[in-house]
């Protein structure tokens, strides 16, 4: 089975870097082992050695979205060699410890600001996920959903006006079907896409 990489958003500047083994991306992190997509296929691997060793910080690791170099003895025991260099890093503070970061993911086109229009809105934690989406570099799109709970858009609104058009927003509701067509403006094919928010 053959993968095409242009599919899970692999871009001109991944290509030129050389590899050793394969490259691929990771899609999913669990303790040590990450899912890693490549053109050959789905493979497990663990960071390699050299690699863990060297790192002095979590962002050294990889998270999920890096494009990787995958080097492997036998089939069943490919291990992460380099992470190539990373276009966006989204990423947040660990609890704690102000001066530590935890990526969360990386190569990441856009990210989707989730937040209901009841009870949990709340315009300062829409501002704090803004700027965790602009520091990491790639580009947020607010997703303000249960437009049918909401009693007093206009309000809503008026606070949303703080934002001062810093980006797209877009008012939803999943139980009704209504705004859910406009997603398809901003889901674009080869693009990486993350949903944070509450």
């Amino acid at each position: 089975m053959t993968i095409n990489l242009d599919d899970w958003g692999l871009k001109p500047a991944f290509t030129t870097t050389k590899t050793k083994g394969r490259l691929g991306r990771v899609i999913s992190h669990i303790s040590q082992f990450y899912t890693v997509v490549t053109e050959g296929g789905v493979i497990t691997a663990q960071v390699q050695g050299r690699l863990k060793f060297r790192a002095t910080t979590k962002l050294e690791l990889p998270t999920v979205g890096d494009w990787v170099d995958v080097v492997g003895k036998t089939e069943s025991d490919w291990r992460i060699a380099s992470i190539l260099p990373r276009e966006t890093l989204l990423k947040r503070k660990v609890v704690g410890d102000k001066s530590a970061s935890q990526p969360l993911a990386s190569n990441i086109d856009k990210v989707l600001i989730m937040s209901g229009l009841d009870h949990n809105f709340n315009i300062s934690r829409l501002e704090r996920f803004l700027t965790l989406v602009f520091d990491s570099g790639a580009s947020p799109v607010l997703i303000l959903n249960k437009l049918d709970k909401c009693d007093d858009l206009e309000s809503i609104k008026k606070e949303l006006s703080v934002l001062n058009g810093t980006c797209p927003f877009y008012f939803t509701s999943a139980l009704s079907g209504d705004g859910v067509d406009l997603l398809d403006e901003i889901l674009l094919p080869q693009e990486a896409v993350v949903i944070i928010g509450s």
